[in-house]
Parts: C-alpha cells; sequence; structure tokens
C-alpha cells in the first residue's frame, strides 16, 4: 500500500467523543466540527445548538467545497437514546451548500453500543441527493480510551463507506484534551474514488466549558491520504493534501 502524507486541522466537541456516540455521515473531519452527530444521553429530553467554521470541507477524505472554507450550523433535539439532527454546511467562497436531516436510535449495551441512523442528504453541488443508511458500533476499551466504527451505505448511489477509529480524552482544570485516530474506507460510496483505504487521521482536539452548557472548542489533525490515483479514478483528485483548521460553540439545554 502507497501512502501519501498530508497534514489536516480540524476543531472538535469533547461530547462527540465521551460516553459512547454515532457519527453520521461525512465523518472525516476528526471531533465532527461542523458535522452531524449524536450523542445517547441517559435521561429525559435535551437540546443542542452548534455553530462552527473549518477552513475546508472534507468528506471521505475528499474536498467536498474546494479549497473554499465551511460555515456549518447543527440542531439536536433528543429524548433518551433517540434524536433529530438537522446540519447545515454553507461554502465561505460560492454558493455551494449541503444540508443533512437525521435520526438515529441508540441501544446501550455492555461493552459496545449500538446506534442505527437515517440520513437524507440534500448538496446543491450537483443537484444531488440520496438517503443513507448507517450502523455504528462503540465502545470503552480501557479506561478513558474509546473505539467507533461507523459503516454506512447510500441507497440511491448504491455504495458504502466505513470510518473506524480510536480516541482518547484527558480532562484538566484548564482544557480537555482528546487524541484519536481513524481510518476511512471506500466501498463504492464515492462512486468514482478507488475502493479500499484512502485516507488515515490523527486528530489533537481541545474544548473548554467556559459557561453551563456552553462549549468552546478548537482542533488540529494529521491526514494521509492512501493510494491516490486521480488518472484512473476521478473522484481521487479531490483527495484533500493540506492543512485544515476550525473552531466552533456548542450550547446545550
Amino acid at each position: 500500500m502507497k501512502v501519501y502524507g498530508f497534514v489536516a486541522i480540524t476543531a472538535a466537541f469533547l461530547s462527540t467523543v465521551l460516553d459512547g456516540y454515532a457519527e453520521a455521515i461525512h465523518p472525516d473531519q476528526p471531533g465532527r466540527i461542523g458535522e452531524p452527530h449524536h450523542r445517547a444521553e441517559a435521561q429525559g429530553f435535551y437540546t443542542s445548538l452548534e455553530a462552527g467554521w473549518a477552513s475546508r470541507y472534507i468528506a471521505e477524505g475528499r474536498e467536498a467545497f474546494g479549497d473554499n472554507g465551511l460555515t456549518s450550523f447543527l440542531a439536536i433535539l433528543g429524548y433518551r437514546d433517540f434524536s433529530v439532527e438537522l446540519w447545515q454546511g454553507l461554502s465561505d467562497g460560492s454558493s455551494a451548500r449541503e444540508f443533512q436531516a437525521s435520526v438515529y436510535y441508540s441501544i446501550p449495551m455492555d461493552p459496545v453500543s449500538i446506534t442505527f441512523g437515517l440520513t437524507h442528504i440534500n448538496d446543491t453541488r450537483g443537484g444531488d441527493e440520496d438517503l443513507d443508511l448507517s450502523l455504528t458500533l462503540s465502545s470503552e476499551l480501557c479506561s478513558g480510551i474509546f473505539w467507533d466504527t461507523n459503516f454506512y451505505h447510500g441507497s440511491d448511489r448504491g455504495g458504502s463507506y466505513l470510518e473506524s477509529g480510536i480516541s482518547h480524552t484527558w480532562e484538566t482544570p484548564y482544557v480537555d484534551i482528546n487524541l484519536g485516530a481513524h481510518l476511512g474506507t471506500n466501498f463504492g460510496y464515492v462512486v468514482d474514488g478507488h475502493k479500499g483505504a484512502d485516507h488515515f487521521v490523527l486528530s489533537a482536539d481541545f474544548s473548554k466549558e467556559v459557561a453551563e452548557g456552553l462549549t468552546l472548542s478548537a482542533g488540529y489533525s494529521y491526514i494521509f491520504d492512501i493510494d491516490r490515483d486521480p488518472t484512473r479514478h476521478a473522484e481521487d483528485q479531490k483527495l484533500y493534501q493540506g492543512s485544515l483548521f476550525g473552531f466552533a460553540a456548542e450550547y446545550s439545554f
């Protein structure tokens, strides 16, 4: 396997790496700033609002909005292990945008948590729409170290994608730090991209609850693209090689 290295930076929420979670579609940016995410709550109703910015929108290891920045908004309404999530991503330098509406249901088990998801994607870049089904398994391997595998299938495009990773969080009096790594593998979800592993990510994310319910976050990642071959696979041209950074604010109540 030939590996081409590249660097990427992004931001993260602490909530996406604690207590079992499932990622929705396009979970390429470590910590999933500006990415739909789900976190099962133990009791009652919960609501979360997020606004974030990243220097690029990376999906399945590829530049979704070219070299333009990403401004995103996320709203989550949940009850116990069920949640509804609405995500809007806007390109800073063009009219491109993407909207995702998702529903999730989690089944907490010991030692593995299982989450089923259904996401409708509306992408104005090509006027595309898709309905994706997802299955996520997550578990605490040992004290503070979490593992998750997210498999999603596009019902319209007919292919699937797999994301698998591990992370560890340190809580300090000043800031919470999460280090993580994940691998992305294409099984035809990116139609004109090569099949098999296509990117690998190392990440360092930082978050701080500055007031009750209000969390600010930022992050850094190092990502490698794998087997990039744009001469044979057109979508491999979009495999990102460069730096990415971002930050976000989340309010939960």
